[in-house]
């Protein structure tokens, strides 16, 4: 499959903070150095390419660009790389490490030394009334969850994902092409690695040095109640921090600020409501957002999809 390249209005890359973006298709010619599986082909709803790369020479570098409704996935086997996310944050990622972007948020690979080796992974965010891997709506939930509220663009990964993804491609260079068999066996290693990735996502990092006991009540109390009041003054004095150094505290204990924090952690709470059928303009409000453009906006930066789409058919 040949790359589809669409321009993004310029003021919505610019608002990302890439000058220039292209809305890439799931298999993309990356310079010959990629290996790539089109798991479509295999009926894998939800993970609809695998790949991995060994690169024999210094790669061209990538250009900005976003997979729509899509979250991207790689994991370092070997060597040093960089991707730049937005607005010129440059993300270093190391063996035995994830990398994530969000989804709709240009990101580009600025590194690619000789020898490196990276897994590539696409999750496409379905439809509300679809499904990934024939799964069933609650479970798709769960895993949408996972994928679209992440709160770390780089975590560690444990054994298990390299183990799952070793398995996949193990089942798709072996077998007939398009027995059933085959089928069955890549979409088995396909959820397999799909639940990997998604406990790799989901656990907290571990905290260097001792955690503040104020901060991590701040946070359980904001995952309690999101729809809650926090302005930095109050959350500064109950943990009785200056704004800087409780930004310090958020971050090195979530990896966010806490500006950050409560809204993800409004927007997880109100895409289950949109799910339930409440609608657009009383999830707003309940979870504090001033208009509900506003909200369709932070909604979708967080989620990958727009309110409207979260809503049952």
């Amino acid at each position: 499959m040949n790359e589809k390249t669409i321009c993004v209005e310029a003021n919505r890359c610019a608002e990302q903070g890439a000058r220039h973006c292209k809305a890439k298709s799931f298999v993309h010619d990356d310079g010959g150095e990629w290996q790539v599986f089109d798991l479509r082909k295999e009926r894998c709803d939800g993970l609809p390419v695998v790949s991995r790369s060994k690169f024999r020479s210094v790669c061209r570098h990538d250009v900005p660009h976003v997979h729509p409704q899509c979250v991207e996935i790689f994991f370092c086997l070997k060597g040093c790389v960089r991707y730049e996310v937005g607005k010129g944050k440059v993300e270093k990622i190391l063996p035995g490490q994830l990398f994530l972007s969000r989804p709709d948020q240009p990101h580009c690979r600025v590194s690619s030394p000789k020898g490196m080796c990276l897994y590539r992974a696409i999750f496409e965010i379905p439809k509300p009334s679809g499904r990934v891997l024939g799964l069933s709506k609650e479970d798709t939930h769960l895993l949408v969850e996972a994928f679209t509220g992440f709160r770390r663009r780089v975590s560690t990964a444990p054994a298990r994902v390299r183990a799952a993804f070793e398995r996949l491609f193990a089942a798709c260079e072996t077998g007939r092409r398009g027995s059933a068999f085959r089928r069955l066996n890549v979409k088995s290693a396909a959820l397999e690695l799909l639940l990997a990735l998604a406990e790799a996502v989901r656990q907290r990092e571990p905290v260097r040095g001792a955690a503040n006991p104020r901060v991590e009540e701040l946070v359980r109390r904001i995952d309690g109640d999101p729809a809650a009041d926090y302005p930095i003054s109050f959350l500064s004095g109950e943990a009785a921090l200056s704004p800087v150094a409780l930004n310090t505290a958020f971050k090195r204990l979530t990896g966010m600020t806490p500006h950050a924090y409560v809204l993800d952690a409004r927007v997880r709470c109100a895409r289950a409501d949109l799910a339930r059928g409440m609608p657009i303009i009383a999830v707003a409000k309940r979870y504090r957002f001033p208009s509900a453009a506003h909200f369709a906006t932070v909604f979708r930066r967080i989620v990958g999809q727009s309110p409207h789409e979260c809503r049952p058919k």
